[in-house]
This record gives C-alpha cells, sequence and structure tokens, in this order.
C-alpha cells in the first residue's frame, strides 16, 4: 500500500507541475535586476518588452540594486519557486561567493540558469595620452621602474579585478584608485589622473577613435573586428588576463519547474534574436548570445571559478 501510495503522491505531483506549466504565465511575471537603469537593467527592459509582444504575457522589471547585486539576488533565491520570480543579472554574480562573506545563498545551488542574453566584447587596456607609452611592451618596460598608477569603478569591480590579473600575471606592482562610478575611472585616465586603465568594448570605442585615450592592447584572443589595428595583449607581447569578457543572462529560484524553464528559454531565445532587439543590444557594445539552460549553467561554473581567482589575486578579503 506505501508504495502504491508513493506512485500516487508522485503522479499528483507531476500532474500540478503539467497543468502548472500549461497555464504558465496566468499573471505578470516579475524580472528583478540587482542594479539601478543601464546595463542588465537595459536588457532586461528590452526583453520584457518583446516578449510581451510575441506572447501575450505581461513581464515587468523592478530593481533591487545594492551589495553589488546581492539584494536582488536574495529577493528571488527566497522567491517561490513557480515562474513568476526571476533574476536578471551579469558577471557580477560569479564575484558574489568570493567578495561576501555573509552570502546566504550559493548561486549554483539555489538559482536555476535560464538563460544567457548577452555577452560582452572583451577589454581593452588603455592608456593616458600623457603617459610616455605607446604599446603594452612600453608599458612593461616603463613600469619596472616607475610608479604606475590605474583606475576601477571600485574594489573588487571587474575593472580592478582584470588589472590585478595582468600585473600578476607580468610581474608587474601598479597602484590601485578606486573610483565611485566606471564614468569617474574613465574621466580619470582621460585627465591623466591615473594612467591606464581596462575598459569594455562600449566604454573604449568612442574615447579611443576621439583619442582620448591611447588603445595598447585587446584583452582577447583575437582581435576585435571594430577596432582591428588594436593588437591583442598576446601579440603586444605579454601575457592576458584570461578572464571572462563579463555576460546578462536570466536566472530562476531553485525548484521551478523544468517545463516552465523551457517555456523561458524559448522565449528568451525568440525575443533576443528579434531582429530590432538584436540591434538594440548590438548597439550596446553587446553580443546576443541566448543559450539553453544547461549551457549557461556551464558559463556560471566557469565564471565563479575564474572571479575567484582574480580576487584572490587581488588580495581581496570577503566583507
Amino acid at each position: 500500500m506505501k508504495k502504491i501510495a508513493g506512485f500516487l503522491v508522485a503522479g499528483l505531483v507531476a500532474l500540478t507541475g503539467a497543468a502548472h506549466a500549461q497555464n504558465y504565465p496566468n499573471r505578470p511575471v516579475t524580472i528583478i535586476v540587482g542594479f539601478g537603469q543601464g546595463g542588465p537593467d537595459t536588457n532586461a527592459r528590452l526583453l520584457a518588452a518583446q516578449i510581451n509582444a510575441q506572447s501575450g504575457a505581461n513581464v515587468v522589471v523592478e530593481n533591487k540594486p545594492g551589495a553589488g547585486s546581492m539584494i536582488g539576488t536574495e529577493a528571488v533565491v527566497r522567491a517561490q519557486p513557480d515562474g513568476y520570480t526571476l533574476l536578471m543579472t551579469s558577471a557580477a554574480l560569479a564575484t558574489l561567493p568570493a567578495l561576501q562573506k555573509q552570502i546566504s545563498f550559493d548561486p549554483l545551488k539555489d538559482l536555476v540558469p535560464v538563460s544567457l542574453v548577452a555577452r560582452s566584447e572583451a577589454s581593452f587596456l588603455v592608456a593616458s595620452p600623457s603617459l610616455p607609452v605607446n604599446d603594452v611592451a612600453g608599458l612593461l618596460k616603463y613600469a619596472k621602474s616607475n610608479p604606475v598608477t590605474y583606475g576601477s569603478s571600485g574594489v573588487g569591480a571587474s575593472s580592478h579585478l582584470r588589472m590585478a590579473m595582468f600585473a600578476a600575471k607580468n610581474g608587474l606592482k601598479l597602484i590601485h584608485l578606486p573610483f565611485k562610478s566606471t564614468g569617474d575611472s574613465v574621466a580619470s585616465v582621460m585627465n591623466g589622473e591615473t594612467q591606464i586603465l581596462f575598459v569594455t568594448a562600449s566604454q573604449a570605442i568612442p574615447i579611443i577613435k576621439e583619442g582620448r585615450v591611447k588603445p595598447l592592447g585587446y584583452d582577447a584572443e583575437k582581435r576585435a573586428g571594430f577596432l582591428p589595428n588594436v593588437p591583442t595583449i598576446a601579440e603586444a607581447g605579454a601575457v592576458p588576463t584570461g578572464m571572462d569578457s563579463g555576460w546578462n543572462g536570466i536566472l530562476a529560484p531553485k525548484g521551478t519547474p523544468p517545463e516552465v524553464i523551457a517555456w523561458l528559454e524559448k522565449q528568451i531565445k525568440t525575443a533576443a534574436e528579434t531582429p530590432d532587439i538584436r540591434a538594440k543590444i548590438e548597439g550596446l557594445g553587446l553580443e546576443v548570445v541566448a543559450s539553453n539552460s544547461a549551457e549557461f549553467g556551464k558559463v556560471l561554473a566557469a565564471a565563479i571559478d575564474s572571479m575567484g581567482e582574480a580576487v584572490r589575486t587581488a588580495g581581496i578579503s570577503p566583507k
């Protein structure tokens, strides 16, 4: 009898999950973004509008910024695993286990990857016009006998971690000057307050083309098609960082029904690959890479490993 009862319970659970998936979504779906305006928030709003248009769903976006995206992430981890609360995040999620001592969740165990949305182009190493070097080889030589400062958008930010990895792999001792925002750090290298900086492609393109900074190298395996005259860091004779270039993706709470994940995968892929949405995302300097849950899971696991190494290399203690 116990075995029969067990089969009945399992059958009811399966039927309930199937019924849920067939009716999903029948009320608003909220995508929580752990940041303010711009970046992942922009992509979340583009996707939400397109999914609504193509499916008739009601997807809304809610910002819960703070603590390096941890506040928004915790809200999703605590939510009911029914597909009505989702997380749009960036590669910053991969740094949280290494940066936060009091983290209350495990990104790999308490969240289910749904789909990548976009990847960032790799970062450019740029120099202030006042720095007396014009290439990476010149920087390596100069930095051996002169103090060199670099900016970032804050301790633990990708611009900080990438430079820390670059310095460690190339035997350099650099001076870190963190700023409150990306804009401030970019301004600092343009006006000579700092001397070098790693900036993303979307940030680098205008200031390189306008001659406001000197491009030294591209931290990727091959040159960027939009700035083909800038050599890769390896071509320039230095060791690249090997760090993830960054991404945006959507996750759900652990326990979200597979049928719901499959529905979301399909809708996100269709939305992201719509010509208008693709053009808008690419206009932000990103590459559309809508994926499935399994593919995103592998990216997230690898990012947690690489970002953890970068945090340790930078000598940052969890807070």
